[in-house]
């Protein structure tokens, strides 16, 4: 019964999840599936982002960990004042991870990762109820981080190292419902922009 009971919880788990923002914590597979616990767990090349000073204390020479999920998110919208709802359906988004250590000697460590903790849009209807607050926004950021892990003893290490973004972010949405032009199509706003 205990297994049923547990295998139709795991397939429950993720049919319906409520969230609001962009950022999708999913920065490796094996941590997503230990409630990102990594912190304190040292158990694949994933520490780099959770506890990179932990890499120093990693089995074998080499450790690298991939991985990729697919996410489709559909965006609801609820004026409580006049009652209003809409929702729309997103594009696929596709963030991933890559983490890669090596141990350079006893006591050194130096690591490389890759990851997307950004990356996802919403796109609605032209001139919908809530198009003065979003027409459509895409948020896309890759994260590289090299890392090294210096190793002072059995009980105590230390690392860490930059982390280079390169971004970009397109958002649109239309002013109030008394600009536009003599045709009556509304003006609106369009922040396009790329960083590294």
């Amino acid at each position: 019964m205990k297994k049923l009971l547990s295998f139709i919880l795991f397939f429950l788990v993720g049919t319906t999840l409520y969230a609001g923002g962009y950022r999708v914590s999913i920065q490796g597979q094996k941590q997503l599936a230990m409630g990102h616990t990594g912190v304190a767990v040292i158990s694949s090349a994933e520490s780099v982002f959770f506890n990179p000073a932990g890499l120093s204390y990693l089995d074998g020479k080499l450790n690298v960990s991939f991985g990729a999920s697919g996410i489709i998110s559909k965006v609801k919208f609820q004026n409580t004042v006049n009652g209003y709802e809409a929702e729309t359906d997103n594009p696929l988004s596709t963030p991933f991870n890559l983490y890669a250590s090596y141990k350079i000697n006893d006591w050194l460590t130096a690591a490389i990762a890759v990851y997307t903790p950004y990356g996802s849009s919403v796109e609605w209807e032209k001139d919908w109820a809530g198009s003065n607050l979003i027409n459509n926004i895409k948020l896309q950021a890759i994260f590289v981080q090299p890392t090294i892990s210096i190793k002072v003893n059995e009980f105590l290490s230390i690392g860490g190292g930059p982390t280079y973004v390169n971004g970009s972010v397109n958002f649109n949405r239309n002013l109030d419902t008394g600009s536009g032009d003599i045709d009556g199509n509304r003006s609106n706003v369009t922040v396009d922009k790329k960083r590294n």
